[in-house]
């Protein structure tokens, strides 16, 4: 079997192909372990073990504090008894990771104003796992009859029950859950962030190649990441259309990826599978490609600490207009006015050592440490800003090169390269 990985540094020109890189460059793949404290959020129980093992089990056994975040209870619009299940095979499953006997301390975590279950691992205390158990909200976001994710993200419902309460007392507003995501960050004293696909390169709508829970629980922590002060590395893991690309991971890695799924699937059962291995050999066809994610991760990863002009393919440069606050598009060129600084604290800073800031229009302002003021430039070429949208050039209807802020998407005016300012000027 050839192990191949689509690289994670720096893939802009093959960001907007949804199979990935060619061949040539793919290498095996090694899971990173910088940073000692890791937040996981994710969607439902299993994306973890599906779209990040091995990282999640390489930082488990490095003696990471590692806590995950479930959202939803994964419900697929059944009852109690099926998210318990799947609660308890999370549970078989980081025991197995974490090389300890399958006992758990419980408690109720008081946290943002909010009540949440939280899992502490007996035999390695540093493992924890919460469960929020809002509602599964279907491939599209339609929802089981409880609402969703999607739904409360673009403002058709105000507000998400938890499942499983006697009466629906107990729900959370899109501020409210941004706010607990942020206070678990700062619990967990999280110098690592991992969480789902929010990128839209992958998939043309959110059903089309992803699940809805999926994209907006990673939008979520994407808010909360940029809202939480303390330096940290931002991780995005692809999903469903990871079958797309090649297989990058070894034999041992699929082997040992595939024991954590079955800890988890003693419990619950694959999609009602409960052999595993009639899982793992349903066809390709999204979305039960369970067997094909087993071999592959790819991981998309937000950096900083670089100062370098921006530049969008075909636009130009991101510059600072004349009056020293606006910023437009202009020529790529040698000059103060094109160089921008991305700290380690998530600003972009510019001329006179001031911040990019998400307002309309964006502009050059005194940093002050805002959201509004907050960035993830990734190495598939998107910069993230406010509202978990991206930084986008694009012609208006003058042909004028705009800068603004728009819903991610495929789109190659969110695709921005870090560029030598002294560079010489193409075209």
């Amino acid at each position: 079997m050839s192990l191949r990985v689509v690289p994670v540094v720096a893939i802009a020109l093959c960001a907007l192909a949804s199979a990935g890189c060619d061949d040539a460059t793919l290498h095996d793949y090694q899971p990173p372990l910088d940073g000692s404290h890791d937040l996981f959020v994710v969607a439902h129980e299993d994306d973890d073990l599906l779209f990040m093992n091995p990282d999640l089990s390489a930082r488990l056994r490095a003696g990471h504090e590692v806590e995950t975040v479930f959202l939803t209870a994964g419900d697929a619009g059944q009852d109690e008894a099926l998210w318990l299940q799947r609660e308890a095979g999370i549970k078989a499953a980081y025991a197995y990771m974490a090389d300890v006997e399958d006992a758990w301390s419980e408690s109720a975590l008081q946290v943002a104003g909010k009540t949440v279950v939280r899992f502490q691992l007996e035999g390695a205390p540093r493992v924890r796992v919460v469960f929020l158990r809002l509602p599964d909200g279907n491939l599209d976001g339609s929802g089981f009859g409880h609402g969703s994710l999607l739904a409360l993200w673009k403002g058709r419902i105000d507000k998400l029950p938890v499942l499983g309460m006697v009466a629906p007392t107990v729900t959370y507003s899109h501020a409210e859950l941004v706010d607990v995501l942020i206070a678990l960050m700062i619990d967990a004293a999280a110098d690592q962030v991992h969480t789902l696909d929010s990128t839209g390169l992958y998939s043309r709508t959110i059903s089309d190649g992803d699940h809805s829970d999926h994209v907006v629980s990673a939008r979520l922590a994407l808010e909360a990441s940029l809202a939480y002060a303390a330096p940290h590395v931002l991780s995005m893991y692809r999903t469903y259309n990871l079958s797309q690309v090649a297989e990058n991971l070894s034999e041992a890695q699929f082997d040992d990826k595939r024991e954590a799924y079955q800890q988890y699937n003693a419990k619950t059962g694959c999609a009602d599978v409960l052999d595993l291995q009639a899982c793992l050999d349903r066809p390709d066809s999204y979305p039960h490609a369970y067997g094909e994610w087993m071999h592959r991760l790819v991981a998309i990863r937000a950096h900083t600490d670089f100062s370098a002009a921006l530049e969008v393919s075909g636009d130009g440069c991101l510059v600072v207009a004349r009056d020293g606050t606006g910023v437009r598009m202009g020529r790529c060129g040698a000059g103060p006015a094109r160089r921008w600084t991305a700290t380690h604290e998530g600003e972009l800073r510019g001329p006179g050592d001031r911040c990019l800031s998400a307002r309309e229009p964006l502009a050059l302002e005194p940093c002050d440490g805002s959201r509004r003021q907050k960035w993830r430039v990734l190495d598939n070429g998107q910069i993230r800003g406010l509202g978990a949208t991206c930084l986008d050039a694009r012609r208006d209807l003058h042909g004028d090169a705009v800068v603004t802020r728009r819903d991610c998407a495929r789109a190659p005016g969110q695709i921005w390269r870090e560029r030598n300012p002294l560079e010489t000027n193409r075209g």
